[in-house]
């Protein structure tokens, strides 16, 4: 989520908007666009990023480093479009017991990937799958992506709109990947509208624990994709998908 300020905010998370050809978006946060694409380019191998040993993006973003006393931060930031950024937020804080619990039993299953925790659009998406979401809302961000219609009172905007949540593997690992949109806020702080309603800016992102032992609390960390509006949403898939591909896991 940005700020007043433009700038992304997050406890913990890995924030991605990339610069790549024109894609169709998918259901699915990790089979999206084409790795081809971005091969044609100049990469450059990003290196030790909280649990992840290497990381390939584009040379020519440019890096800029933000720590806080609440998270370690690493963006890079595309040198002339404006809407796109790639961002890695380390969070300090300790995650509670519950939602720890919750993260672990669902990433640590034995049944196959990809599969479905929530989904909008299946009209009979079950009380159960609800209250996982629920569950999760601490492990997702209180105020980000935890902070959906699942998790808010009725009586308030919440600062996100899940439309689909499952666990994919990626490069062996499994992870929690998670589509939707976060509201814009105009300069009085208000939800910023457009033609189509409240204004969007579209999230692909996937959460994962650094932790390598089963019985050691997590430590989740994200990583998402997140643009201004549809088309630079779909324009940065590609390298979005190929930067996923590109992992490596300590």
């Amino acid at each position: 989520m940005v700020d007043e300020g433009g700038q992304t905010r997050s406890d913990l998370n890995f924030a991605i908007t990339l610069d790549g050809r024109n894609v169709q978006a998918q259901d699915s946060a990790f089979d999206r666009g084409s790795f081809l694409e971005t091969s044609k380019g100049s990469m450059q191998n990003v290196k030790k990023l909280y649990g992840i040993v290497s990381l390939q993006v584009p040379t020519k973003w440019l890096k800029v480093e933000q720590d806080s006393a609440l998270a370690e931060a690493t963006t890079f930031r595309h040198s002339n479009i404006d809407k796109t950024q790639i961002s890695f937020f380390g969070s300090r804080r300790e995650l509670d017991e519950q939602s720890g619990e919750a993260f672990k039993h669902i990433v640590n299953s034995d049944l196959p990937t990809p599969r479905i925790i929530y989904s909008e659009a299946k009209q009979g998406d079950n009380e159960a799958n609800i209250r996982t979401i629920q569950e999760l809302t601490n492990a997702l961000g209180r105020t980000l992506v935890g902070d959906n219609q699942l998790t808010s009172t009725k009586d308030r905007t919440p600062a996100f709109h899940l439309e689909t949540a499952k666990v994919e593997t990626i490069n062996g690992k499994n992870v929690i990947a998670i589509d939707g949109w976060f509201t814009q806020l105009n300069d009085q702080a208000e939800i910023k509208m457009d033609e189509n309603g409240p204004a969007k800016r579209r999230y692909s992102g996937i959460f994962f624990d650094i932790n390598e032992a089963p019985s050691a609390e997590p430590k989740i960390k994200e990583m998402y994709l997140l643009a201004d509006d549809n088309i630079s949403f779909a324009s940065n898939k590609a390298t979005y998908t190929a930067a996923l591909k590109s992992i490596k896991w300590k």
